[in-house]
């Protein structure tokens, strides 16, 4: 239905070609003006139909569901893009297939023999594949994925896009702290520079956020000094046993791993 719709005119033609305001009678035959002139007032029946031209709300509308359709044929695989070129939404880069589990392998491999042994603060053991990697620590796989893939700009480009997502989400809006994060954040890190523009302000965030995200576990800290009994004082479960944990070796890799990027 057209939003245009015929309606009766609220101002004779005199009063339009004038350009002055039409006043009504009370009978709605003449205007005011016409009335107190003696001229003949005509008023318009109805506004001209005119079906093939679309107003601007139309036009905008239209618009709008051109821009819908061409962002879900990108979010969507398979719509003239392969796989690994579709751009990521929030989920798991596996399911919306974005990476096949064979990509993700090779590129697990390639963190392990290349990028590991100059950053030997996140060792992935041999025994851990993508699929485990992806149950264990979800975002540190997204984020091994986006460091692994700098032979390809624009996957790199889109899967940058996921790893903000889930800092921006996880760590800031949720306030989420675990060793996932960390260990995360610290490959992203460690990696970054070579890869992004503008790059100064963002390692100087991502640096603050790992440090603050070490200081919240813990990891700083002996396992045996802790504010258990103050926290109980106040009613507050302890967290003891969650620092314990936190000073495993993969925490206390990440601890120095966090002082390492720090002094470079």
């Amino acid at each position: 239905m057209s939003r245009r719709q015929s309606s009766r005119r609220h101002a004779c033609f005199r009063c339009i070609e004038l350009k002055v305001k039409c006043s009504t009678q009370g009978n709605d035959k003449e205007c005011q003006r016409c009335s107190r002139l003696g001229r003949p007032c005509v008023f318009p029946s109805t506004l001209p139909n005119n079906p093939g031209r679309k107003s601007r709300i139309d036009e905008l509308q239209d618009q709008i569901n051109e821009l819908r359709d061409q962002l879900t044929k990108r979010v969507t695989p398979g719509h003239g893009m392969s796989g690994d070129e579709a751009v990521p939404h929030p989920g798991d880069l596996l399911t919306i297939g974005i990476l096949t589990l064979a990509q993700c392998n090779r590129l697990l491999d390639k963190f392990r023999m290349v990028k590991m042994p100059q950053f030997p603060f996140v060792i992935i053991p041999d025994s851990m594949n993508a699929i485990s990697l992806r149950q264990e620590y979800p975002f540190l796989f997204v984020a091994i994925m986006t460091v692994s893939t700098e032979d390809r700009p624009a996957l790199q480009k889109d899967l940058n896009h996921e790893v903000k997502r889930n800092i921006s989400t996880r760590i800031i809006m949720n306030n989420e702290r675990n060793i996932d994060l960390l260990l995360g954040l610290l490959v992203y890190t460690a990696w970054y520079h070579y890869h992004w523009e503008s790059i100064l302000p963002h390692m100087y965030l991502f640096l603050q956020l790992t440090v603050t995200m070490v200081a919240d576990l813990g990891l700083d800290r002996q396992p045996n000094f802790t504010m258990g009994d103050i926290a109980a004082s106040l009613g507050r479960p302890s967290s003891a046993h969650q620092l314990v944990a936190n000073h495993s070796a993969a925490g206390k890799r990440a601890l120095l791993g966090t002082f390492y990027l720090c002094s470079v």
